[in-house]
């Protein structure tokens, strides 16, 4: 039965093809549905939740899937399988005397705390600023306790405190954040860790949300995760239909965070702290300086094999173009990788890993930058901005592509958001130098927005006094 669960929740980053996709969500549906109706559906009693169920986290780049309804199902197998999942805490006596006054107790939990990561670039400007006489954030750290990389908000915080929960002790991890007695707990990415994911299935605080460090919903019912809160300016008026939280939306006229820029004023790299002012086209001695580049560094598994089409398109019709797109790190996905692009592989150029102020001399001296479908870009697309490389978007439904209209949306910049595919075909080949000269004109909009913080503390009051 194992192996046959493991094959219905498995969920590939690297389709070989448009049909191949479309396969894979099939197969998923299929396989987890003959689950779903099974009596006999019995696992081990010391079966391990990770080496049951697959990882749902690729889903965010299956357009063809009902990301709502995939994630549905992946929570109600999950229950099926190891029901102690469905925890509920007791209220606490505080709680119990009446409704929460401020300075109110706030949990943050994810698996992405320390160091130089997306969700920390997300989310660190803003709680580093919520207002102190309203909040005390209590941060539960689900990672590896020997890791000494600081923690994000050490500086200029509000009161917090760090509870750092030990991986696969999931009692123990219930009870500290019971012990906590916080008035809302904030996951700030659901899939990204499977503990963390295991944790959000149980009822530990009054009211319960996920937000968008991975931009899909958890599949968990409101009746345990109350909220999904994202961002009005990258979502559709229907958005709510993709989640089976009800949404909370930060308000679509203004940033959603509090960003910080990526290079400082000197030219140095915050990820890396070297400069990148020595970075030139030939720093990339593969890549061919005369050609016109359009580059996609996007991580390889956000790539769906429609975007594979689109980029051909742009490159049949620019004969001065190559495409720069970044390997896989396993050998096998870059087989599957590399032989999707083979029809020009001539034109088609990898590169590996690049240090952070190196990708950012990439995005300055590369002519397009071309958004990923259907997952765009995030923190990828707020780092080619900040560097005037322009970005051709085209929206797709879920939030996971709808990022750089966002930005865009903000910087009253639309020049370079697509209608269809044809269109974004004929955005990239037309850029001009005036597009850059434009986007570094208007990418501070989306920087050091104090409104942000503004944002999140009316969000965060309304959710606890729900």
């Amino acid at each position: 039965m194992l192996p046959y669960i493991q094959l219905a929740t498995c969920v590939t980053g690297y389709s070989s093809s448009v049909a191949d996709a479309a396969d894979v969500v099939a197969k998923y549906n299929k396989r987890v549905d003959d689950l779903l109706i099974r009596r006999d559906l019995l696992i081990p009693p010391n079966a391990k939740y990770d080496l049951t169920i697959l990882s749902a986290f690729n889903f965010e780049v299956y357009y063809e899937a009902d990301l709502r309804e995939c994630m549905r199902k992946h929570y109600l197998l999950t229950v099926r399988l190891f029901p102690a999942l469905t925890y509920e805490a007791p209220l606490s006596k505080r709680r119990a005397a009446g409704p929460a006054t401020p300075p109110y107790r706030v949990g943050v939990m994810s698996g992405f705390l320390r160091g130089q990561n997306s969700v920390n670039s997300d989310f660190g400007g803003m709680l580093r600023r919520l207002p102190s006489d309203l909040f005390t954030l209590i941060f539960f750290s689900v990672e590896n306790k020997t890791d000494q990389t600081p923690f994000f908000w050490v500086d200029n915080a509000p009161p917090y405190h760090i509870v750092n929960i030990e991986k696969g002790g999931m009692d123990k991890a219930r009870k500290c954040v019971q012990k906590a007695d916080v008035d809302l707990l904030l996951y700030l990415d659901s899939t990204m860790s499977g503990d963390v994911q295991q944790m959000m299935m149980s009822r530990l605080a009054p009211v319960q949300a996920v937000s968008h460090g991975h931009p899909v919903t958890s599949g968990i019912p409101s009746s345990i995760m109350d909220f999904f809160v994202s961002w009005g300016a990258a979502e559709l008026p229907t958005a709510q239909n993709h989640y089976t939280e009800r949404l909370k939306l930060l308000p679509a006229e203004s940033m959603h965070q509090y960003y910080l820029p990526r290079v400082d004023s000197r030219g140095h790299s915050v990820v890396s702290g070297k400069s990148m002012n020595e970075v030139t086209r030939e720093s990339f001695p593969t890549l061919p300086p005369g050609a016109r580049w359009y580059m996609c560094m996007q991580k390889p598994f956000k790539v769906h094999p429609v975007f594979d089409d689109v980029c051909k398109r742009i490159l049949d019709r620019d004969p001065t173009g190559i495409l720069i797109l970044h390997e896989p790190t396993e050998e096998e996905n870059q087989l599957i990788f590399k032989m999707r692009y083979a029809s020009h592989a001539d034109r088609v150029f990898f590169l590996p890993h690049l240090s952070h102020e190196i990708l950012m001399g990439l995005y300055k001296h590369s002519d397009v930058v071309l958004d990923s479908m259907y997952a765009g870009g995030c923190t990828t697309t707020r780092e080619a901005l900040e560097v005037g490389a322009p970005v051709v978007t085209l929206p797709t439904k879920y939030l996971g592509g709808r990022w750089s209209l966002a930005y865009y949306t903000i910087m009253d910049y639309m020049e370079l958001v697509a209608r269809d595919e044809d269109h974004y075909v004929e955005l990239a080949v037309t850029v001009k130098t005036e597009h850059k000269e434009a986007i570094l004109e208007r990418v501070s909009n989306l920087f050091y927005r104090q409104e942000a913080i503004e944002s999140w503390t009316q969000v965060l009051i309304e959710m606890i006094q729900k």
